[in-house]
């Protein structure tokens, strides 16, 4: 009995260094990071190819809203416009009032500029709304 109490000891110190040391060094940080990393990685490998992969190519999209029929002179003076329901027209972005484009903004993300379109508590909202909600979807984006 005397023998295996000393077996014990002689074993047991260097077992609890080794642990200790390994625990209180930088392996401990590498291997956190490490962790971080892969999840990370597997995060946004799932990201593009269940979200990003699956959309469609935007070259393909051919459906385009109703737009208004313009008659136009020679020299590019409207004459006449007609429409069924609608009537819009393409506008280039330059000619958008910079107040408009504020007031969308703050209409659909008030925190726009403070995240750049990259909302996690919007994520985690939509999560948290998608698990309780299971027959009701709802996007956690922002205007992007």
């Amino acid at each position: 009995m005397r023998h295996f109490k000393k077996i014990l000891i002689v074993i047991g110190k260097p077992t609890y260094w080794i642990v200790t040391n390994f625990f209180k060094s930088k392996y401990l940080l590498v291997l956190g990071l490490v962790a971080i990393v892969g999840g990370l990685s597997f995060t946004a490998g799932y990201i593009y190819r269940d979200i990003i992969g699956s959309l469609p190519d935007i070259d393909k999209i051919e459906v385009l809203p109703p737009m208004s029929s313009k008659i136009v002179d020679k020299q590019g003076q409207l004459l006449y416009k007609f429409y069924r329901d609608e009537n819009r027209s393409w506008i280039p972005l330059d000619k958008i009032p910079q107040s408009l484009i504020w007031a969308t903004i703050a209409i659909e993300d008030k925190e726009f500029y403070k995240h750049n379109g990259f909302s996690v508590k919007g994520i985690v909202r939509a999560a948290i709304f998608n698990m309780k909600n299971k027959g009701e979807m709802r996007g956690g984006s922002t205007i992007t």
